[in-house]
C-alpha cells in the first residue's frame, strides 16, 4: 500500500486529501480475493437458492460470527489499519492543515 498526501492550499478553503494506492501486484490480488470472497460467495449462494432473501434477516449474525472465527487473519490483511496510523500520524505531527 502507498500513502500520499495531496494538498489544495490555494483554493478558497485549503484542504487536503489521503490517497491509498492499493493492488499493485499478484499478492495483492491474493489478499484482495481473500477479503472479499466469503461476500462474493455468500452472494451468490443466496442468488441461486430457492427463497434466498430469507437468509437477510440473519446474515448481520452470519457475518459476525465468521468475523469472530477469522479475527486475527483479517487484522493481517486490513489495510484500514494501517489507514487509521497514517492520518492519525498526519494529525499528531501537524503535517497538514486544517
Amino acid at each position: 500500500v502507498t500513502y500520499k498526501l495531496y494538498s489544495f492550499p490555494s483554493l478558497s478553503i485549503p484542504f487536503q486529501i489521503v490517497s491509498i494506492r492499493g493492488t499493485m501486484n499478484g499478492w495483492d490480488t491474493l489478499t484482495d480475493a481473500q477479503l472479499w470472497s466469503a461476500a462474493w460467495i455468500s452472494q451468490q449462494v443466496r442468488a441461486i437458492i430457492p427463497y434466498g432473501e430469507i437468509w437477510t434477516p440473519i446474515f448481520n449474525r452470519l457475518v459476525n460470527a465468521v468475523s469472530f472465527l477469522q479475527t486475527e487473519t483479517l487484522k493481517k490483511i486490513a489495510f484500514y489499519r494501517q489507514t487509521t496510523k497514517f492520518v492519525k500520524w498526519l494529525e499528531e505531527s501537524k503535517n497538514y492543515t486544517n
